[in-house]
């Protein structure tokens, strides 16, 4: 597992970044995309991350990575959720 948004941290995500998308402040928020970017960031250390949003990650919902060479998947209750490239 890579790891678990709570929804106390995508609302506080939402609040510092002025994001008042109604999906990011529900019973059961979607995490944003800036906020997995920004955890991929960290995670990987690169420079340059492209991403491309396929399914949404729902707070509290547990993240997992396949890494492949310098490409990431991101899976939430086994969906693809997100496909990212590193350089």
């Amino acid at each position: 597992m890579w790891r678990s948004f709570s929804k106390e941290e995508i609302s506080a995500f939402s609040h510092e970044t002025g994001d008042t998308n109604f999906i990011h402040l529900t019973e059961n928020p979607v995490v944003q995309g800036l906020f997995i970017l920004k955890e991929l960031f960290d995670a990987t250390k690169t420079n340059e991350i492209e991403v491309k949003y396929i399914h949404p990650i729902y707070g509290d919902n547990q993240v997992y990575l396949k890494h492949e060479e310098n490409n990431i998947k991101g899976f939430s209750d086994g969906i693809l959720c997100f496909q990212a490239s590193l350089s």
